[in-house]
């Protein structure tokens, strides 16, 4: 089972998420162990239009699950990153970013996560 985000894309053809003047992009996985990784993401808001975004963080959903776990993040420079943890070795796990304002939750594209062995 995959998400299904809503994906636009930027002006580098990189694959985003909108809804009125709220961008969301999952960029990268970095530090990745048997059971922890980082997930770095930016939310951009454009236009005149001030949004409140009241919650951002990564959702991550194990390859072949139902369900997804939300990760909160937090500023790092000029992005994002929220630490994953409570993952299973050697697993396959589908990560995005979202953001939430009183319109609701978006999502970014998504990125495949694999954990290393113990």
């Amino acid at each position: 089972m995959a998400f299904t985000p809503y994906v636009g894309k930027d002006k580098n053809d990189k694959p985003v998420s909108h809804r009125r003047g709220l961008n969301v992009t999952t960029k990268s996985i970095e530090n990745v162990t048997a059971t922890t990784a980082d997930c770095i993401y930016v939310v951009q808001v454009t236009g005149a239009e001030k949004i409140a975004i009241t919650a951002s963080g990564v959702s991550v959903m194990k390859r072949g699950d139902k369900f997804s776990k939300k990760f909160p993040g937090r500023m790092s420079g000029a992005d994002y990153k929220a630490r994953i943890s409570g993952l299973a070795p050697k697993s396959v796990y589908l990560v995005r970013a979202y953001a939430t304002s009183a319109e609701g939750t978006i999502y970014g594209y998504e990125l495949s996560l694999e954990t290393k062995s113990n």
